[in-house]
C-alpha cells in the first residue's frame, strides 16, 4: 500500500533534484570555491567520457541530462547510505536519464552517473557517509580488458562482467546488473570497494615502447617464419 508523503516530505524530496548546491552543503568543512571545483570538473569528466560511439557529445546536450539527476540525494550530507539504498537510487535515476533522451541507452547513461560520481564523491569527497564504499565504476573497454588481464580463468567472474563488450550494447539495467555483479565478485578478490575495481582500468595504461632501433639509424628487420623482410615495407 503506498504511503502519502506529507508536504514537507514532498518539499524535502524537491531540493534533493539535482546537483547538490554550497548552502546545501554548508555543514561540510568545505569552502565554496572547493565545492564547485568539484562539480564543475565532475561535470566535465563525464562529458569527456562520452567517446566516438557516444549518441551524444555536446554540452547542450549532455549538462542538462546531468543536472536534473537527483544527486543532491546522495551527495547531501545525511544518513549512512546502504548498497542496497544506492542501487535503487541509481537504477531509478538512470532509467529517468534514458527516458529524457531517448537517444541515450542503458550503457551510456550509466557511463555518464558513473563518471560524474567516481569524480564528486571518491576522488571530490562529497556525498553521504559510505558513498563511496557503494559507487560503481564506470564501464567501457578499459576495465573489461583489465578485467580479462587479472582473472583470464576467473568465468564466473569475466561471464558476467564480460557478458558485452561494447556500452552500447548494454541495452537494459538488467545486463548492466550482471555486469556490476561480476565487478563486485572481482572486488571480493582484489579485498577492495566495487569502484575500487578501477585499479584493473587500461585506459592510463602506458604503451610498451617499441624496441630501439639499431645505432647507425637503419631500419630494423622483422622476421616472420622463413621469410625477412624490412619493416614497415612489402615482402620480396
Amino acid at each position: 500500500m503506498a504511503v502519502a508523503v506529507p508536504l514537507s516530505g514532498q518539499r524535502l524530496l524537491a531540493r534533493r533534484v539535482g546537483v547538490p548546491s554550497f548552502d546545501q552543503c554548508k555543514d561540510r568543512d568545505m569552502t565554496q570555491s572547493r565545492h564547485q571545483i568539484i562539480l564543475d570538473f565532475a561535470k566535465w569528466t563525464a562529458l569527456s567520457a562520452l567517446r566516438s560511439g557516444a549518441p551524444i557529445k555536446s554540452r547542450s546536450e549532455v549538462y542538462p541530462l546531468l543536472d536534473a539527476v537527483a544527486f543532491a540525494h546522495v551527495l547531501l550530507p545525511g544518513p549512512l547510505i546502504s548498497g542496497a539504498d544506492f542501487d535503487e537510487w541509481h537504477k531509478s535515476q538512470t532509467l529517468e536519464l534514458c527516458a529524457r533522451n531517448r537517444r541515450v541507452p542503458i550503457g551510456w547513461g550509466v557511463k555518464l552517473i558513473n563518471v560524474f560520481l567516481k569524480t564528486a564523491a571518491y576522488i571530490g569527497d562529497l556525498g553521504r557517509p559510505g558513498l563511496r564504499d557503494v559507487l560503481h565504476p564506470p564501464i567501457d573497454a578499459g576495465l573489461w580488458a583489465g578485467l580479462a588481464k587479472r582473472f583470464p580463468e576467473r568465468r564466473e567472474i569475466l561471464d558476467e562482467a564480460r557478458c558485452v563488450r561494447r556500452i552500447r550494447d548494454i541495452t537494459d539495467y538488467a545486463t548492466y546488473r550482471r555486469i556490476i555483479v561480476g565487478c563486485r565478485a572481482a572486488a571480493a578478490d582484489l579485498g577492495c570497494s566495487l569502484i575500487e575495481v578501477e585499479q584493473l582500468w587500461q585506459g592510463a595504461a602506458t604503451p610498451e615502447a617499441e624496441p630501439a632501433g639499431p645505432a647507425d639509424g637503419s631500419r630494423p628487420i622483422s622476421v616472420v617464419g622463413d621469410s625477412r623482410s624490412i619493416a614497415g615495407g612489402s615482402g620480396g
